[in-house]
């Protein structure tokens, strides 16, 4: 999974990837050049995104916050404070109910919240039957597609 941080700072921003986000650093890079003046910030590319490899791993939400906890322990200090776009908002509480103490806040950038599920009576998400084709049988890296 890659990992990627820039700036220093006594709070450590995280970044996540937002569903269809092809690379979440280059699309994250002017908000990241502006965190960073004053803060450590850290994108994490989730397995399929960006420049991260393919993972055979179910897509479930537990697995999908196991991986992107176990990439910022390996060597990023928390508390971490998570800033989620889109689906990764699910992510993000589940990580912060799971691991209070790892967790200073979540700030939401246009982020899917659990109560959706509830109001549209629907369990976790996981990839649509469409997104499983293109991700299972594709692979993006930057803008370059190829056949895995």
């Amino acid at each position: 999974m890659h990992v990627y941080t820039k700036g220093d700072g006594e709070n450590t921003i995280v970044l996540l990837s937002g569903l269809g986000t092809a690379a979440p650093v280059l699309d994250f890079e002017p908000l990241v050049n502006e965190l960073a003046k004053n803060h450590k910030v850290v994108v994490v590319e989730s397995f399929r995104y960006g420049w991260s490899n393919v993972t055979n791993k179910e897509r479930t939400v537990e697995n999908i916050v196991e991986e992107i906890r176990t990439a910022l322990k390996s060597n990023i200090e928390g508390p971490y404070i998570l800033m989620p776009p889109s689906i990764s908002g699910i992510y993000s509480m589940y990580y912060a109910n799971a691991y209070p103490d790892e967790v200073k806040a979540v700030i939401g950038i246009d982020f899917t919240l659990p109560q959706v599920l509830e109001y549209f009576d629907e369990s976790a998400p996981t990839m649509s039957e469409y997104m499983k084709y293109v991700f299972t049988n594709w692979n993006c890296t930057i803008g370059i597609i190829y056949h895995s």
